[in-house]
């Protein structure tokens, strides 16, 4: 009956702070980017409608010119339909975004502004709940039990906010779980959490198309076929991203090559400029394996558009003589004797000796010039 693309959270006009301005800058222009991956994706699948499930933008005061470039690129592909859904970023409201985009008419936009059943295609009814402020304390998609749709007809619904089991005491969104069962839905389509989560076989959060942190599970969209009237849809996930954002935990003790280990923690089917990758060390190594690992990842930082190196959990074994590489003589030296010792020391707790050995680390990292958690 109607095969689409399900999405959600593009995010168009977020700005990356934190970053340097130069990735921040890639980053950004991605997610615009992302608008001609969608429609690539939507052409190769048999799909002329696209469904955006709410924050298409990162906020309800977007720039005009962040506004125009967006809609600019949507009217570019002209073939597909692209059907929008205010979410909590960009929250319908009066003389607000949603007037803004309406009034640059863009013919292939479809807008759902109202909650009341549309007629998406023959014998297709789509259900939607547009956002009406930024978060909200009621279930958005309850009126869609009572929502009426001709007989022998499919329900989809449309919606923005979090299901309500997010928490483990039930309590963390406002969607029921199993809305799309009390409300006859064929296929509820969420948006909001970015990463790919389904509630059974009829209701999905594809997550963000395009990642913006360290999580699992985003950077793809959903196909979607309906097929008829109660039957299961068929969901098929599809990568879609331009960058990759990969996080992993290392224990270094294990991993003597640093080269190496490093090289097989990136993707192989990236170029590496578009790959952010996050990771925790863990282990205790000797000085010479740490150096090792701070010099592979200096000439690893070089190739990625990000490295960052999380340095809390891994411990630097140092002897006595590895105090000369602290300082010879002086306060310093003074210092890390005096912790050395304290943790060797079989008169202290084990967690004092602990705590003694990761202060001498720490002392050890500043005076090398290591860069912790980078």
């Amino acid at each position: 009956m109607l095969k689409f693309i399900h999405t959600s959270d593009l995010h168009l006009g977020r700005t990356f702070r934190g970053r340097p301005p130069d990735l921040a800058a890639q980053l950004a222009e991605a997610r615009f980017d992302c608008i001609g991956r969608l429609a690539d994706a939507a052409r190769a699948h048999g799909c002329a409608t696209v469904l955006l499930a709410g924050d298409s933008w990162d906020s309800e005061l977007a720039s005009d010119r962040v506004l125009r470039q967006s809609l600019d690129r949507f009217a570019e592909h002209s073939d597909i339909r692209w059907v929008f859904l205010p979410g909590n970023h960009d929250p319908l409201g009066p003389g607000g975004l949603w007037d803004r985009v309406a009034a640059v008419a863009v013919p292939n936009l479809h807008l759902l502004l109202t909650p009341e059943p549309i007629e998406l295609a023959a014998g297709v009814w789509m259900l939607p709940a547009p956002c009406t402020r930024p978060s909200g304390q009621h279930d958005p998609t309850e009126w869609m039990v009572r929502a009426p749709t001709p007989e022998g007809t499919a329900r989809i619904g449309l919606a923005h906010g979090s299901v309500r089991d997010f928490s483990s005491d039930g309590t963390g969104g406002i969607i029921a779980p199993d809305r799309a069962e009390r409300a006859g839905l064929d296929y509820l389509a969420l948006g909001d959490w970015h990463s790919w989560t389904a509630f059974g076989p009829r209701t999905l959060y594809p997550g963000t198309p395009e990642p913006d942190r360290f999580r699992e599970g985003s950077g793809h969209v959903a196909v979607v076929s309906i097929t008829g009237q109660s039957a299961v849809p068929q969901i098929r996930q599809l990568p879609v991203a331009l960058f990759q954002w990969c996080k992993a935990d290392l224990d270094v003790s294990a991993l003597p090559d640093a080269d190496a280990a490093l090289a097989a923690a990136v993707p192989v089917d990236v170029a590496r400029r578009k790959v952010l990758l996050s990771l925790r060390l863990s282990g205790a190594v000797r000085p010479e394996l740490r150096a090792d690992w701070t010099r592979a990842a200096d000439d690893l930082r070089l190739s990625l558009a990000e490295l960052r190196l999380d340095y809390s959990a891994l411990l630097t074994l140092m002897e006595a003589d590895d105090l000369d590489l602290i300082d010879r003589q002086g306060a310093l030296r003074e210092t890390a004797n005096a912790l050395k010792a304290a943790s060797a020391d079989d008169a202290q707790t084990a967690e004092d000796r602990a705590i003694a050995a990761r202060a001498l680390d720490l002392l050890f990292t500043w005076t090398q010039g290591a860069e912790e958690a980078r």
